[in-house]
């Protein structure tokens, strides 16, 4: 059998909820039970989150030449009416910087589907505000998009969504007043 380092020890499967041992450390540093579940809790929300994205991506880019992120910029300037919106109030709003926000609205401005003036009471802002054709596409990736997640959804009775949506929203809202967003 050869030797070196992958060789030395059996190889084993640690648990999820243990570190590997820092160079010179024999034992792993084991976890509370209540950290354990944190930890397995967070690996199913990632493990569910991630493919969604992906997918919804993938869709997007295939009906539309659309990504997920231009659905969210659209979303929340269509829901903002007339009004329109900061650059810096969009990035808060999409979980994003400023300076992401800002190419992205930029490409999205050079295809007419949003427009952006300075901000009358403070020149230093922009707002940010759907366009016709902006509005148009949207309404039809929303439709598209509401097809889609009734498609992943679908397995869950009425009561099952409402309670994912009341333990997502207590994960923001416990992630906001962390100031991890």
């Amino acid at each position: 059998m050869p030797s070196g380092p992958l060789t030395q020890r059996p190889l084993t499967q640690r648990p999820l909820t243990q570190r590997a041992p820092a160079p010179g450390e024999d034992d792993a540093v084991d976890f509370a039970e209540t950290q354990r579940e944190e930890v397995r809790t967070w690996l199913q929300v990632v493990k569910a989150v991630l493919p969604l994205e992906r997918d919804l991506n993938k869709q997007f880019a295939r009906e539309f030449g659309q990504s997920l992120a231009r659905f969210d910029v659209l979303n929340q300037l269509d829901l903002e009416g007339d009004s329109g919106l900061p650059v810096g109030t969009l990035a808060e709003r999409l979980i994003a910087s400023a300076g992401n926000i800002t190419r992205l609205v930029t490409r999205m401005l050079d295809e007419g589907l949003v427009t952006r003036v300075p901000d009358a009471r403070d020149r230093r802002r922009e707002i940010v505000f759907i366009t016709p054709k902006g509005r148009a596409l949207y309404r039809d990736m929303a439709r598209a998009h509401a097809r889609w997640t009734s498609h992943h959804f679908g397995a869950f009775s009425a009561a099952e969504k409402s309670e994912l949506q009341s333990l997502m929203r207590k994960l923001r809202n416990s992630l906001i007043s962390a100031k991890l967003e």
